[in-house]
């Protein structure tokens, strides 16, 4: 308990200095409009484009509700814009009933939660994920109030026999020169992050990531 009240107190000491820090900094540039919390928010997003808000309140050591705020002010005053996410609806190759040959496929992987989605090379998803590879796949049943979401970075696949393993024949609708389609492309996530509810229940909680 010691432990853990001495790291609380280099936790907010830190914060203290950090603080200060900027704050002499933002002076010496005659910046008066911008606070330290969004000058470390603002020195985040300089060092990289279209950070993700849970990898930003990271790398800034601000809470989400703090963070959110300072981003809508800082979006207000012209010094951000946020991108909204770009949403598609995908099938849900974990589902036995839909596709029972990739239950064994999956049987090692209940730990790490591993997604595995086919796309078309051409789509605009693709482009996207060329830019910002950081993405969330959300899997939900609304009629039972029960759904998850799964966070991470995704990997484009390019093990030639991974993409034999999920192809299916049907398939071929969407990439007609079958499984050897440059069209075809095979998508890869280890969640990071996992967040959802069960009824009135939140639950979240952290994972590895890719072994």
């Amino acid at each position: 308990m010691k432990i853990q009240r001495q790291g609380g107190f280099l936790i907010a000491k830190i914060h203290q200095v950090s603080g200060r820090i900027f704050a002499k900094i933002l002076k010496k540039a005659r910046v008066s409009e911008i606070n330290p919390a969004q000058g470390r928010i603002l020195f985040a997003l300089w060092k990289k484009d279209e950070i993700p808000i849970t990898e930003l309140a990271r790398k800034t050591l601000l809470s989400k509700s703090t963070l959110t705020s300072m981003l809508d002010r800082l979006e207000k005053a012209g010094f951000v814009i946020r991108v909204p996410p770009q949403i598609r609806a995908m099938d849900n190759l974990r589902s036995k009933e839909r596709f029972p040959k990739l239950a064994s496929l999956f049987e090692t992987h209940k730990d790490d939660f591993r997604v595995l989605l086919s796309t078309n090379t051409s789509s605009a998803k693709i482009k996207d994920i060329q830019k910002n590879p950081a993405v969330s796949a959300y899997y939900c049943i609304p009629r039972e109030f029960r759904g998850v979401m799964f966070s991470g970075t995704v990997e484009v696949v390019k093990d030639s026999e991974l993409k034999k393993a999920i192809w299916h024949d049907y398939w071929s609708r969407y990439y007609p020169k079958g499984i050897n389609d440059p069209d075809y492309t095979v998508l890869n996530l280890y969640p990071k992050y996992a967040k959802g509810w069960n009824g009135q229940t939140t639950f979240n909680f952290t994972l590895k990531g890719k072994k």
